[in-house]
């Protein structure tokens, strides 16, 4: 039988950090993670994921280093968190083959922080947030959800 080896997800938000708060070890750990390969460590694929959104998955990558302390940019062998680190809410709509589908196509996109600047990052030309088509269609929304 094959080695393997193993991969590691981590959740962010109440693993990672909660809220502002780094939580524990956590910056320890993703150095050790991030440490290059070297004759006495084996690297192991990791990703932080969340089901939290709202930032493309670079920026987010960004947020973390920053609230982590990690270097803002690799230099002397001390690397960072990429966004090929993250798995967000919103990550599986960056396929090629969801976005070929949808990529000309109105597209409505809901919540509370910058997802239609993510949408249109990943390349969806019609996005709409749905505020604004409640805004656009108003007489269309029913009284109680208007509001």
């Amino acid at each position: 039988m094959k080695n393997r080896l193993p991969a590691v997800v981590i959740d962010i938000d109440g693993v990672i950090v909660k809220g502002r708060s780094i939580i524990g070890n956590s910056p320890n750990v993703i150095r050790a993670l991030l440490e290059p390969y070297s004759e006495h460590r084996v690297n192991i694929p990791f990703v932080l994921m969340t089901n939290g959104g709202g930032l493309p998955e670079p920026a987010k990558a960004e947020d973390i280093n920053r609230r982590l302390n990690l270097p803002k940019e690799e230099c002397h062998g001390k690397r960072k968190l990429e966004g090929d680190h993250m798995i967000l809410c919103h990550s599986p709509l960056r396929d090629p083959l969801i976005l070929d589908l949808y990529r000309d196509k109105h597209v409505i996109v809901t919540g509370m922080y910058e997802e239609l600047d993510v949408a249109l990052y990943y390349g969806y030309n019609k996005a709409i947030h749905v505020e604004e088509l409640a805004v656009l269609y108003s007489d269309q929304i029913p009284n109680d959800l208007a509001s």
